[in-house]
């Protein structure tokens, strides 16, 4: 998967949103927590992942919530 890209993957049967950072992996729930929306969707920004739904911002290293 490229840098500054990301995809979803499946673990155990639990939809994960995998992101490339500038050759390090991270890895959080798929499901926005505002609101369920497709995190692996998303566009990548550095470090931050813009939910496609509504736009709210996540940390891809630590899931905190970036608005």
């Amino acid at each position: 998967m490229p840098a500054g890209r990301g995809r979803v993957i499946e673990a155990n049967g639990h939809a994960l949103a995998l992101f490339n950072v500038d050759g390090a992996f991270y890895a959080v729930d798929n499901g926005c927590p505002h609101r369920g929306g497709p995190l692996g969707d998303g566009d990548l920004d550095g470090t931050f992942v813009a939910c496609p739904w509504h736009g709210w911002r996540w940390d891809v290293r630590s899931g905190a919530n970036a608005n």
